[in-house]
């Protein structure tokens, strides 16, 4: 995983990186259920970002948000062993965002099929919109100007249908997520 932090004069002690465990919807359940959840802290006692190996505990059920320090989370668990779930064990890299473009590593995720297919839906629909808007001001342009000036225009100046499917196809990759 990888996350994007503020810069070190921007850190507060209260930001954390919170872990939920969720037993997903499946055959035999159609609701996702939070199994469990534990909260690293992002900086340490010197406000530097907390690098190295850690275990991050977890505790049975959902987010408890009136446990503000990690002295409560161990305390939780050290009062009643019941309610811890498990530890997750994790290392921490800072890399530099400039280290970042030339990091190796492919970063891929699958995309649950209903929230593909509302992106695809919305995507088509700002593609929609977005024709209609180019069309839009292309015949305004054209109805704005005068005779006169149309005189003077020469046929390299007059815009093509062919012009207005490439500034189309331009605008719909550059504002296209999905496109990459």
């Amino acid at each position: 995983m990888y996350f994007m932090l503020p810069p070190s004069i921007e850190l507060q002690p209260s930001q954390v990186i919170l872990f939920e465990l969720v037993y997903l919807s499946s055959k035999e359940t159609t609701d996702d259920v939070i199994m469990g959840w534990g909260a690293f802290p992002v900086v340490n006692g010197n406000f530097e970002i907390n690098t190295g190996k850690w275990k991050v505990p977890f505790l049975y059920g959902n987010v408890d948000f009136s446990t503000n320090k990690f002295k409560d989370v161990e305390q939780k668990y050290m009062r009643n062993i019941d309610e811890w779930l498990c530890n997750m064990y994790i290392e921490v890299k800072k890399i530099e965002l400039f280290d970042f473009r030339d990091h190796s590593e492919s970063i891929s995720f699958t995309i649950p099929k209903k929230i593909f297919k509302l992106l695809e839906k919305q995507r088509k629909e700002s593609i929609t919109a977005l024709k209609r808007n180019i069309i839009k001001e292309a015949e305004e342009e054209s109805s704005s100007s005068t005779d006169s000036d149309k005189n003077f225009e020469s046929s390299d100046d007059q815009i093509s249908d062919e012009d207005i499917e490439q500034a189309i196809n331009a605008a719909i990759a550059a504002q296209d997520p999905l496109s990459n």
